[in-house]
């Protein structure tokens, strides 16, 4: 199949602007929150005629009602291709949604447009019934909770969890079980994966390194650990395990190609269940990979090698 176009989602940055255009009363916060847990479009089923798009929030559309959804996506299209977006035949047919221009058609040079090429859908409820789009439930895990302070009504608290967890819906979700209602005021996010918040830097004091270390020659920089703070990419992995391949599949590999078990230095059976951090021999990162049952091998999720 030939790949032209590539779905990616626009910068924090250019979402809360155009967020705030729209809902000028969420926090930054709030719009954080709803930023992370965008989706990138994807295919239902092989056999789907195309990619489905996923709204970032929840909205109710009452009759004869408007809505502008910033999908907060945008698609880097090769010269000579054009996406169309078609609203998804049972909205029309069960519930007569429809996209205000018929038929949405995305320019391959929209993607270097001033707002990033970001893609907004404006879909109107032709009914008589309000109708309401609700973001799909998902599985997600809570480790602890921790009440820091309580003021009533405020309280401040702790929370540990999986990735994809929406602070605010748990707010909401705790709210109704003690039958009181609550909302969250504001969000301040510690920790993700191994890094957190006490070791971040500010860009002026990024930018006060970069100024100090410009008259020095690169192994004094380093030796003075002016840039302690850049990581290497694979640390950003580290809850995967870490598995490598012989030499002799280097070429395979070095391509993007799908590993068989068999072309690993060693081989765990737990690494079926989980993505895995793969290296060549000489220890450099080539990717992420996970594992396909139906065809058993690896398929690379994401490279990262730089030839």
């Amino acid at each position: 199949m030939q790949r032209i176009a590539k779905f990616e989602k626009v910068s924090f940055e250019q979402f809360k602007k155009d967020w705030q255009g729209e809902h000028p009363q969420d926090a930054e916060e709030v719009i954080r929150e709803i930023y992370d847990g965008i989706r990138l479009p994807k295919r239902a089923t092989a056999g789907s005629a195309g990619y489905d798009f996923f709204a970032p929030a929840a909205f109710t559309l009452k009759p004869g009602q408007m809505t502008k959804i910033l999908t907060g996506i945008r698609a880097r299209i090769d010269d000579g291709w054009v996406l169309k977006l078609y609203p998804r035949s049972g909205l029309g047919f069960k519930f007569r949604l429809q996209l205000n221009n018929t038929v949405g058609i995305i320019d391959s040079d929209y993607f270097y447009s001033d707002n990033e090429g970001h893609i907004f859908i404006k879909m109107t409820n032709d009914t008589r019934e309000g109708k309401t789009v609700e973001r799909k439930a998902r599985t997600v895990k809570i480790f602890d909770i921790q009440i820091e302070t309580m003021d009533l009504p405020e309280v401040t608290m702790t929370v540990s969890c999986s990735k994809g967890t929406y602070i605010r819906t748990l707010c909401q979700d705790i709210g109704e079980k003690l039958s009181c209602g609550a909302c969250m005021e504001s969000l301040l996010r510690t920790k993700v994966s191994e890094f957190c918040v006490q070791d971040a830097l500010r860009l002026s004091e990024i930018e006060e390194r970069v100024q100090k270390a410009a008259g020095q020659t690169p192994s004094e920089q380093w030796n003075a650990e002016m840039f302690d703070f850049i990581y290497a990419v694979d640390s950003v992995f580290l809850q995967y395990k870490k598995a490598v391949i012989c030499k002799e599949w280097n070429k395979l590999l070095y391509n993007g190609n799908r590993m068989k078990k068999d072309m690993f230095v060693s081989y765990q059976k737990d690494w079926e269940q989980q993505k895995v951090r793969i290296y060549d021999e000489e220890g450099r990162f080539i990717g992420i990979y996970r594992y396909d049952k139906r065809q058993e091998n690896y398929k690379p999720v994401k490279i990262f090698l730089e030839q």
